[in-house]
């Protein structure tokens, strides 16, 4: 089944090497789990080449500005598991708007790789800046207890997530389709 990769403001692409710089970029912020890792430029884009084969930056339809990346990391192919991992432009992380491209890349994952389960695993400030947009559509699955160190440089916990191909009918409104149940 083909699947779009393009949404009302939003489209995935594939990671191209025209979008490194800016990626870099953004994972030079504070919030971002790679900040102050040191990786310069290229040891960053030979990081995002060899992570996983299933991964697109996020590109404004409006104006073809990179403002972030999606990716399958864990990819479980006998348990058709996968965990997602997201990044956005400092900028645009308020915004939610921008997380279309994160719907977009799930609904991929499901309809279009046949996957069956979704994680996502996010610091507690994610969780709270996402608010009820992740307590809606994703399932709490557990708590990594002092998983990571904060930008403040103490340990926190990590909470993991799920969407489901049970779930579908959650991607399919967000994308403002008719429900097709599980993919």
């Amino acid at each position: 089944m083909g699947v779009g990769l393009e949404g009302r403001r939003v489209r995935l692409d594939r990671i191209r090497a025209q979008h490194v710089p800016t990626l870099w970029e953004m994972a030079q912020s504070r919030d971002w789990l790679l900040a102050g890792r040191g990786l310069d430029l290229e040891a960053f884009a030979m990081h995002l080449w060899s992570t996983s084969p299933v991964q697109s930056s996020v590109i404004r339809r409006d104006t073809d500005e990179v403002i972030g990346f999606v990716r399958g990391d864990r990819w479980d192919l006998r348990s058709r598991t996968i965990e997602v991992v997201l990044g956005v432009a400092p900028s645009h992380w308020k915004l939610v708007w921008p997380l279309e491209g994160v719907v977009i890349f799930c609904d991929y994952l499901l309809r279009g790789l046949g996957m069956r389960k979704l994680y996502f695993e996010l610091r507690p400030a994610s969780v709270q800046a996402l608010g009820s947009w992740v307590e809606r559509r994703c399932v709490r699955e557990w708590v990594k207890v002092g998983e990571v160190l904060s930008p403040e440089g103490e340990l926190e916990d990590v909470e993991v997530w799920s969407l489901s191909e049970l779930n579908q009918d959650r991607v399919d409104r967000l994308l403002g389709r008719a429900s097709s149940g599980p993919a």
